[in-house]
Order: C-alpha cells, then structure tokens, then sequence
C-alpha cells in the first residue's frame, strides 16, 4: 500500500487534471481549439445577433460588415459581446471532452462543483471594496464623472438581465484562465513561474487597446493583472474557482453598470466617465488609477482570506483535507 500525505485544496484540484490527458501536447492542442472554436462561435452569435436586430427594428444591410458592425452597436451590442465570451463555457466543455477526455466538472474545484457560498462572499467583498474606493477617490475638474442620460427606472429594468450576462461572460473567462489553463499547467509544471505566469500573461494582454496612450495602456495592463493575480490567490487559496468567479463578476458589474468609460460599452452605466483613449489623461492620474486598484484588491484578499473574516472563503472548520497517494 503507497504511503499517504495530506494535500491542500488546490493540489487537490490540480491533482483532477490526471483524470484525462495533461500531457504538453494536449494542452497546446487544447489551447488552439479552445481559440479557433471561440471565433466559430463569436461569428455565429455576431450573425444570429445581426439578424434579430434587423428583424426586430427592420434594418436592411448593404454588406457583410455593415451586419457585424451593427452586431456591436448600442445596449444589444454589450449583450452581444457579454454572449460572445459566455459560449466559452460549451467551447471549454467540448475541448475537455474532446482533447482531454474528462469532465467539465474536473476544471470547477477540488470537490467537483462550484463553491456558491464562496462566491456570494466574493461579491459581497467586491461590493464594499469597490464602494470604499468610490468614496475615498479623490474627485477631479479635469476628470469629471457625470451622471449618464439613461434613466433610473430603465436601469432598474435593465439590472438584472445584464447582471445576468455578466456572470454568463465573467465566469466563463475564469474557467478558461483559472481553470482549464492554470489547472492543466501546475498539473504538469512545478514552478508558479509556468502555471501562474502563463494565464496571467496571456489574460492581461488579452485587454489590450491600441486606442489608448502609453500610460493609459499600461493602467489597463496593471489594473487587469492586479485583478487576475488576486483571482489567481483566491483559486490556489480554495482550489474551486468560486471565489474568483464570485469577484470577478462584482468586478465587472461595477465596470459595465455603475461607472463606466464613455465609449461603446457604457450603455447601460449609471455614471459616465472620460474614455480611456481621452488625451485628457495624464501620468500620474493613471498612476492613482493603479494605486486604487492595488488598495481595492488587497482589501478584497483580506476579508476573503484573513482567518478571522465573516467573509472568509475556502476550507470549513469541518472539512479536512483528504489523503491522497503520493507518488
């Protein structure tokens, strides 16, 4: 009989990886199906997005791209574009099936399913991480945020299927980043240089704006990684993506529907601010932008993490870790 150790949640959820392929191979092969099914997907939904609004205001299209590019246009182009990275639930499920041969379930935590009460908790400190910045932010005449022109009773009207879709499109990132990805490399790779790096990397770059001036670039890449290494803390804490699920979503709440950039995906945002791509940025207001979001994140760590939290996530009094066989 092999002797046995006791493992963490998160090695035990790495460990679920071994249920199917792991193998570098299959990871690069997963990787490039998980994108070229992704862009299969996002046309079909551009397409089927396009043709509801011509049959629903009764628009004719010249060419092709004029249907693609009304697809992202207005409140129904935010939804479209919410739908887009929500298909990455099925992408990621058929890509385990099919390249790994295991379950959807494998990626989700160490027991299987996703950690709701975690990821209620994840909100709830989001929610007053968020509202604390909002009151300690200094206000600016250079930099003024405004009430948006769209009504209260709409947005009302408008919360709760937007809040929706927006845990549709936020989830599903965290299953492709902080679960099919990092889970299949520390799986395979020892160093968190590899396993945590990578994700990291490729999810922060992935919200690149060309629009944007240098220092306003390097804002949104700070402000993105801070987020993902927080998220990233919060998996290796709970090994179940709950947790990240659960701030990422408060997280994006926030952006899409209480302060939000002017600019194409502000259409259902109560208060309106200048767009990033504004040249009326500066250095050092990009700078306070940062500050904010590393006191934002480190506030959210320490109600979620801090051991003596009424918000604190991940292993109950109760709950032991199971041994596992040490090879």
């Amino acid at each position: 009989m092999p002797p046995t150790e006791t493992t963490s949640p998160f090695r035990q959820y790495v460990a679920l990886a071994r249920e199917g392929r792991w193998g570098v191979p299959s990871i690069v092969i997963g990787m490039v199906l998980i994108v070229a099914l992704w862009v299969v997907t996002t046309v079909v939904v551009m397409f089927a997005a396009s043709a509801i609004i011509s049959a629903w205001y009764g628009i004719s299209y010249a060419s092709i791209s004029d249907r693609l590019q009304t697809a992202f246009a207005g409140r129904a182009g935010t939804a479209t574009l919410l739908v887009t990275l929500g298909v990455l639930w099925g992408v990621v499920w058929a890509v385990l099936r099919i390249v790994h041969r295991r379950r959807l379930s494998s990626v989700l935590g160490a027991d299987r399913r996703i950690d709701v009460r975690d990821g209620l908790k994840a909100v709830l400190a989001g929610c007053l991480a968020f509202g604390l910045s909002m009151l300690v932010g200094p206000d600016s005449q250079d930099l003024p945020i405004e009430r948006s022109s769209l009504a209260l009773a709409d947005w009302l009207v408008y919360l709760l299927p937007v809040a929706g879709l927006i845990a549709l499109q936020a989830s599903a990132e965290e299953v492709v980043f902080r679960g099919y990805l990092m889970q299949l490399l520390a799986n395979r790779f020892a160093s968190p240089l590899v396993w945590a790096a990578i994700p990291l990397l490729i999810f922060t770059i992935a919200h690149w704006d060309p629009e944007v001036q240098a220092h306003m670039l390097l804002a949104i890449f700070g402000s993105v990684f801070l987020f993902a290494v927080a998220a990233t803390v919060l998996v290796v804490a709970t090994g179940n993506l709950g947790a990240a699920m659960g701030y990422h979503v408060v997280n994006n709440i926030f952006a899409f529907l209480v302060f939000s950039p002017r600019g194409d995906d502000n259409e259902f945002a109560l208060y309106l601010y200048l767009a990033l791509s504004d040249p009326r940025w500066t250095g050092s207001e990009a700078a306070l932008l940062i500050g904010m979001d590393v006191l934002s994140c480190l506030l959210v760590l320490f109600l979620l993490l801090h051991q003596r939290s009424p918000l604190r996530v991940g292993r109950r009094p109760d709950a032991g870790c199971a041994p596992v066989p040490v090879e």
